[in-house]
């Protein structure tokens, strides 16, 4: 199929400069959208260790890439805009910076946006994010969504224009790829956290949790951790932290082919994170059968439903330790079951359904 003469322009962030669950998706639906369109991307960095907070070199870099987009804007008309939701005073005018220069330049063309995070109420709790969003709002033809409940809250505010998209995965992995799971049950099991060192992603409740449950249990936990640093601070602590347990160790970041051969060979994954939207790395592990034990937040119920066993509590280290409990009682079902449920997931239903939007 050749390509159609629409003109997409995309700006965000994007791997390898910057790895994190929206990232990853940016990468995965320019992807299928270059199958189709032409492309032009406007690639956004900003560094880790300004997680969450304004710098002036995140502003200049911001800036820098903003100038680029200009640039691009300026010789050739384009049919839509794509990018994400910032959902912060600084990201949210980013934004309007963004979408009111495209709709200057192509006053006929769409915007789409895409949430990846899931806290918009908090967020629209002040009063001046309130009147920067729904100023937004009036540019915006089509907001992308994670899930039928996040649909369902923006149409609460007066926001119908929405479509879910389920998140995917960047690799599939067949059975016939991956080795076969044992069923001997291991002298220790085996847990990974691979997110990046955020508070908020439950890290220190997590490895807290591992210390207590391998003070009072003959079968000890392995807890392998594998992420970007978001600050020096954090690093600091981490660090400090692991080495009072022998059996906790902090690695940097891994990545394809590695990854998903560590998530499918460990007993469990886990995020207990505080607020999360659909993250990437649920469904890397439901992909392979691999459980995780996770925070019900956002919108991790759409995908594990109401009675999945090895949901925890945000900032509870003692419900970790009940998950990891739980699981001991039958690992091996827990996997079959959790790769069923992946199946609505898939890259090519996930495809299709982008392509679908794109082409409204």
């Amino acid at each position: 199929m050749g390509k159609s003469d629409v003109r997409v322009i995309f700006f965000g962030e994007l791997p390898p400069s910057t790895i994190h669950g929206a990232s990853i998706s940016n990468n995965i639906n320019l992807a299928i959208l270059r199958s189709k369109y032409r492309v032009t991307v406007i690639e956004e960095f900003a560094d880790l260790k300004y997680h969450d907070s304004f710098s002036i070199s995140k502003g200049l870099a911001f800036f820098k890439s903003f100038t680029k987009y200009l640039l691009r804007l300026v010789p050739k008309s384009h049919s839509i805009y794509y990018g994400v939701v910032y959902l912060s005073k600084a990201g949210i005018c980013k934004n309007i910076l963004l979408v009111f220069f495209f709709k200057l330049r192509n006053p006929a063309s769409k915007i789409i946006l895409h949430f990846h995070r899931s806290d918009i109420s908090s967020f629209l709790a002040s009063k001046l994010n309130s009147f920067l969003f729904f100023f937004l709002n009036r540019f915006v033809s089509i907001y992308i969504v994670l899930a039928e409940k996040q649909s369902e809250q923006l149409r609460r505010l007066g926001i119908i224009n929405t479509r879910v998209l389920f998140n995917t995965i960047e690799t599939e992995y067949s059975d016939e790829q991956l080795l076969d799971i044992s069923s001997e049950e291991k002298e220790e099991i085996t847990i990974i956290y691979i997110r990046n060192y955020i508070r908020d992603k439950g890290i220190f409740d997590l490895i807290r949790a591992v210390k207590e449950y391998n003070k009072n249990n003959v079968r000890q936990v392995v807890l392998e951790c594998y992420g970007n640093f978001s600050s020096s601070t954090i690093h600091d602590e981490l660090m400090l932290l692991s080495k009072e347990i022998p059996k906790v160790k902090i690695n940097s970041q891994i990545t394809g082919e590695q990854k998903y051969k560590t998530i499918y060979e460990s007993d469990l994954t886990a995020l207990p994170s505080y607020n999360e939207g659909l993250p990437l790395s649920l469904l890397e592990s439901m992909s392979l059968g691999t459980p995780m034990i996770i925070t019900n937040v956002g919108f991790i119920e759409e995908a594990l439903g109401t009675d999945y066993p090895y949901y925890c509590f945000p900032d509870n280290p003692q419900s970790i330790i009940e998950a990891i409990k739980r699981y001991e009682k039958d690992p091996l079902k827990s996997r079959l079951e959790i790769k069923k449920r992946y199946q609505k997931f898939s890259q090519k239903n996930h495809a299709e359904q982008v392509l679908k939007i794109f082409d409204e």
